[in-house]
């Protein structure tokens, strides 16, 4: 299942970059891959109207579809799929050059410390323990994205300066 959650947030300003000063999330395009459709509204319910669109896809094959297709600026991958493990997808998104900066959240009912450090070494930036509390989430989707935009004020000036 491929859902498109877009809350019309008027229109976006794809010409910003990646990510847009100020908005905080509501500029954000989110994935999220999950195939547990309890969980996905629930991140749905937690987050979306605080995004600009959210997309839910059910299996790595999709999610990798939609990454293609139209990159997201956020992506939420949990870990078990029907058709494969989300740290793999992670670890693929991490080596291409056009999605290696987005900021990936992993989420797992598998939480424990070697998990953890597997996700971080896969090229998560964050991760989640299922089950989690809505607010937290936010709060790490709202970490990740501040992070993001400073990677990527700090790569603009870099490249404004050797100009």
């Amino acid at each position: 299942m491929i859902q498109n959650l877009d809350f019309d947030r008027g229109k976006r300003d794809v010409h910003a970059g990646l990510f847009s000063a100020g908005e905080g999330l509501k500029e954000a395009v989110v994935l999220v891959v999950e195939d547990d459709e309890i969980v996905g509204e629930l991140i749905a319910a937690s987050i979306g109207r605080e995004v600009f669109a959210l997309q839910i896809a059910s299996s790595l094959f999709q999610a990798r579809r939609m990454i293609d297709c139209s990159r997201p600026d956020l992506i939420i991958i949990d870990r078990r799929l029907p058709d494969g493990d989300g740290a793999d997808l992670c670890a693929d998104l991490k080596r291409r050059e056009l999605t290696r900066r987005i900021p990936a959240l992993m989420l797992s009912a598998h939480n424990d410390l070697e998990d953890r450090i597997d996700y971080l070494k896969a090229g998560a930036d964050d991760c989640l323990g299922k089950p989690f509390e809505p607010r937290e989430l936010r709060a790490r989707l709202d970490a990740l994205w501040r992070r993001a935009n400073r990677r990527a004020l700090s790569a603009t000036r870099s490249i404004q300066r050797d100009r």
